[in-house]
């Protein structure tokens, strides 16, 4: 300990253990009730049982001659993956970080909370790690680069990223 930095997914799973031994809920539940009902995020799950299967794109893998489609699958630690959304309810949540927390006057964080997020964690050993959140340069056309706070994931035939500047409350 403080010596070496390694990014860990299973942090984010004892994170989602933490909100169960604290508010005595399943983690999944604890989200439905305290985040993805307060902001608006009526089509974001954790199972994929709770989703009209019509509505959830496949997961694909490109073999080198054609796609294979992939069945759908989750993970025991899902806390650190398998979250199915659509781009409007990540707008939402997007949003809640922009405005410090809020959504539509709804308090989903503190503030300060937000502060503590989008900010380095452990400088000396890795400057651009938040609290899931990190910095990142991305490459503008014609612009060069800028750094945001952002986060991205993927599994086989699925990927995702989320990136913003809160300084312009510009979010991709």
């Amino acid at each position: 300990p403080g010596t070496a930095y390694e990014y860990s997914n299973m942090g984010t799973a004892l994170a989602g253990y933490v909100v169960e031994a604290v508010s005595g809920m399943d983690f999944s539940d604890y989200c439905e009730a305290n985040i993805f009902g307060t902001i608006c995020m009526d089509n974001t799950h954790w199972y994929y049982s709770d989703f009209d299967s019509a509505n959830v794109a496949r997961p694909y893998e490109w073999t080198g001659s054609e796609y294979q489609a992939y069945a759908q699958y989750g993970f025991a630690d899902y806390p650190n993956g398998q979250l199915r959304s659509n781009v409007l309810d990540l707008a939402n949540f997007l949003l809640a970080y922009l405005q410090d927390g809020s959504f539509q006057g709804q308090e989903l964080l503190s503030s300060s909370s937000v502060s503590e997020m989008l900010t380095p964690q452990i400088p000396s050993l890795e400057p651009t790690q938040g609290l899931n959140w990190y910095t990142e340069e991305i490459f503008l056309t014609g612009s060069g680069t800028t750094t945001l706070w952002g986060h991205n994931g993927g599994e086989s035939g699925a990927s995702t990223d989320i990136y913003f500047d809160p300084t312009t409350d510009i979010g991709i």
